[in-house]
């Protein structure tokens, strides 16, 4: 097999691989944003229905309550899970391997370099690198992305020790 012929056969190897990433992204923004939308019509639903219930009389107080506190439940899901969030870093990583397709198709000769290929397959591992951090990072399910309060705001106790000498 000569140089050509190789440099062909890694240029479809990476296509391939670009183009299995990119369906792999994409189903998995979809799954997110549609859960995150589902979740939201859910809670809006059960909230309507619990404020009809109410106000018209064929929910008792009970019922309505216990419909209301569990609306609140899909949000609670949603925001914890930081679905969209995932979603939109799922769309990002997508486009970016996008443009690392055409990158390889459109802007490199008919028949590339090995180290023409070898470049773009590096941009792919570095972005894999920067969205994993990014991942770790920002989109990491805990706690504190429910807990709206403002960051970085200390006791009154706490703030006066940097005044200190």
């Amino acid at each position: 097999m000569d140089i050509e012929e190789e440099a062909q056969r890694r240029k479809q190897l990476l296509i391939e691989a670009l183009l299995a990433d990119i369906k792999t992204e994409r189903r998995l923004g979809h799954l997110e944003y549609g859960t995150s939308m589902i979740l939201l019509s859910l809670a809006i639903l059960a909230s309507v229905f619990a404020g009809f219930g109410g106000l018209l009389g064929f929910l008792g107080a009970q019922a309505t309550g216990a419909i209301v506190l569990a609306s609140n439940l899909p949000l609670i899901f949603a925001k914890a899970f930081k679905l969209e969030e995932r979603a939109g870093w799922h769309y990002r990583k997508k486009n970016r391997l996008d443009d690392l397709k055409d990158q390889l198709i459109f802007q490199q000769p008919a028949i590339p370099t090995l180290e023409q290929i070898a470049q773009i397959n590096k941009k792919k591992h570095g972005l894999n690198k920067v969205m994993q951090d990014e991942w770790d990072e920002k989109l990491v399910s805990n706690w504190e992305s429910i807990d709206q309060r403002p960051k970085g705001i200390r006791h009154a106790n706490d703030q006066t020790k940097h005044l200190q000498g």
